[in-house]
């Protein structure tokens, strides 16, 4: 075995170089069975490769969409079971609480007449006298407007947001898992056809790697304009993905 120029072993055998060649005729991969005769099943064998990295990319973004498709589901799962808890909500506070406090307003309403006449009195009797000095507001006071702020800061079920848990189901993970499993396995095959440093196979694996980029993974950018920032709701495509190497799936 030649490492420089690669292995010979009589006319019609398979010729393997582990440094850059050209081969075409008698070149082999993977296997003896793959053992190229013609320039026909060579330029076949090349369009087959960069088929494979074509379906690379086709099962990456199969799997970021089945994904997606799960993280749809169960958003749609959560605004269900935030409904009624928002619906029991009015203004930050308990619409219970709110409907007591105006019917106890409406039914005490002599009683608040009254303490607030002697309030009143009371005050007058203090301010009459020079020696006394009317009571300013405290900074411990505060204002209806606080008090809201306040309410709202302290995290209740109508203001706040909650987070919600999901675990996909066992059908949903095999299905990840077998997406996994393809894009794994056809990115250690182009690899290993990479390996046989032939250069038509190479520019075949890039060839076939830009056009599944560019007809498997189009991206979509969907922007909400409007308020105090823009945010970009989804992005479907690699915008703030991380990528695999094809060595690694």
């Amino acid at each position: 075995m030649d490492m420089g120029h690669g292995m010979h072993m009589g006319s019609g055998d398979c010729k393997v170089s582990m440094l850059w060649n050209w081969y075409t005729i008698d070149a082999c991969f993977l296997a003896s069975s793959w053992h190229v005769t013609t320039r026909g099943a060579f330029a076949a064998s090349c369009i087959g490769v960069a088929l494979l990295a074509v379906c690379l990319e086709l099962f990456r973004r199969l799997g970021r969409e089945y994904d997606e498709l799960i993280s749809r589901q169960y958003q749609a799962a959560a605004a269900v079971a935030r409904a009624p808890s928002a619906a029991i909500w009015k203004n930050g506070r308990p619409r219970q609480t709110v409907e007591s406090s105006g019917s106890s307003i409406k039914s005490n309403g002599s009683n608040s007449s009254r303490e607030a006449i002697q309030t009143l009195a009371g005050n007058a009797d203090c301010c009459a006298v020079p020696s006394c000095s009317q009571q300013t507001p405290s900074s411990s006071s505060t204002t209806p407007a606080t008090q809201q702020q306040q309410h709202d800061a302290e995290g209740h079920p109508g203001q706040s947001s909650r987070t919600y848990t999901y675990r996909v189901t066992p059908l949903q993970q095999l299905i990840r898992a077998l997406l996994h499993a393809v894009t794994f396995g056809l990115a250690y095959i182009i690899m290993l056809l990479a390996m046989y440093f032939n250069g038509y196979i190479i520019l075949s694996i890039i060839i076939g790697s830009g056009v599944g980029k560019f007809l498997c993974d189009w991206m979509v950018v969907r922007i909400t304009v409007g308020g105090e920032a823009e945010m970009v709701q989804s992005a479907k495509g690699t915008l703030g993905k991380d990528e695999l190497t094809v060595c690694c799936g």
